[in-house]
């Protein structure tokens, strides 16, 4: 078994979940997760630090560190 070490979190990947999740979302994606609008999603992004991956024109959000973001917001 693999794993990483993501702000100070062993996250453990297994074959069966790459196959299942995606490593990165779509901002599409992320919305539907989290079950906002573009606007409020875009407003997490710029006051409550919500991690993106930006190259170009294309933007991603990465599902672990989505998830490491919620856990932040209430804890």
């Amino acid at each position: 078994m693999q794993g990483f070490c993501f702000e100070r979190k062993w996250v453990h990947m297994t074959q069966h979940s790459l196959q299942t999740e995606p490593l990165l979302l779509t901002v599409k994606q992320a919305m539907g997760e989290l079950q906002v609008g573009r606007s409020k999603f875009y407003r997490l992004v710029k006051y409550e630090g919500l991690p993106l991956i930006r190259s170009g024109r294309w933007v991603r959000v990465s599902r672990d560190a989505l998830k490491c973001w919620i856990e932040k917001q209430y804890s």
